[in-house]
């Protein structure tokens, strides 16, 4: 896989420790698996 930088979406900040994150929800009935790492934010 490709390096992609990513950064925090609260402070826009590199970070490495970001893993692949899945965000279940809901949409019109429709259960959707998102696998990505949009709105980042950092570890606390």
């Amino acid at each position: 896989m490709n390096k992609i930088d990513i950064k925090c979406a609260v402070c826009a900040s590199q970070t490495e420790e970001a893993k692949d994150l899945v965000i279940t929800s809901t949409v019109q009935g429709r259960e959707i698996v998102i696998t990505g790492l949009t709105g980042t934010r950092c570890p606390e």
